[in-house]
């Protein structure tokens, strides 16, 4: 029974690396077709006639060892066989990538560096919105913001100069970087918010209790002194009458 069992486990594990074996031949045989289609399409301005010849030379020759010497390889050699395929065209492929992504990384960038510059025009102006910021902080997105457009500026030179054909020397993750970087660096000091003037809570009570006050009398006779009452006294007593 135990062998049973043992056979049947050796049989799936068969089953399992010729499933395996398969699929790696399909991998290239997909690439094959995939990279060829493409290379006439896609990748059609960013490769030129000598790489569009080359790569196609050997994906006809990889499709002819697949039906032919490379029909029965093990599925190492078919791992190996795509990799070689990919590494073949990875640089056309780059071209086209950077291409596709660069420009919204490109836009990203110089929509950043404009909203910095509009905050320390408006910092200049003394706008209300901004003037509560320590002129220390904002000197500090000035620097950056300078620093990052001298980078941009002159990686769009390299941009604009460059070639389809030709493999970048700047990238789309370049110039998120760099976004990244300046945003850091401004954001939160260009949102620093406007101070809040917070009044004391008994401003209201004292208001209050001077209006409870009555008012000073102006026109009051003034208290008489002990020496007045004295007089008053002493011209209140009966009159002497005299006997005779």
């Amino acid at each position: 029974m135990d062998g049973y069992i043992a056979k049947e486990f050796d049989l799936a594990a068969i089953d399992r690396r010729e499933q395996d074996r398969q699929a790696a031949k399909n991998d290239v045989e997909e690439c094959v077709y995939g990279t060829r289609e493409k290379l006439y399409s896609q990748y059609d301005s960013f490769a030129t006639d000598g790489e569009k010849e080359a790569i196609s030379a050997v994906l006809t020759k990889t499709e002819d060892w697949l039906y032919e010497d490379g029909e029965n390889e093990s599925k190492q050699v078919y791992i190996n066989k795509l990799a070689e395929l990919k590494k073949l065209s990875a640089n056309i492929v780059l071209r086209f990538t950077e291409s596709e992504t660069r420009g919204a990384a490109i836009e990203a960038l110089g929509a950043k560096i404009q909203q910095a510059r509009k905050f320390l025009a408006k910092y200049q102006e003394k706008d209300e919105s901004v003037v509560h910021i320590e002129e220390a902080e904002v000197e500090k997105v000035s620097k950056a913001t300078t620093e990052a457009a001298t980078w941009y500026d002159s990686s769009m030179n390299q941009v604009n100069a460059m070639k389809k054909t030709q493999d970048p020397t700047i990238f789309t993750a370049n110039f998120k970087a760099t976004l990244d970087g300046l945003t850091l660096s401004i954001e939160k000091i260009m949102n620093t918010p406007v101070p809040v003037k917070v009044e004391s809570p008994y401003v209201d009570d004292v208001e209050d209790e001077k209006k409870e006050e009555p008012p000073v009398d102006t026109q009051a006779a003034p208290e008489k002194t002990d020496a007045q009452e004295a007089d008053k006294n002493g011209d209140e007593k009966a009159p002497h009458m005299d006997v005779d």
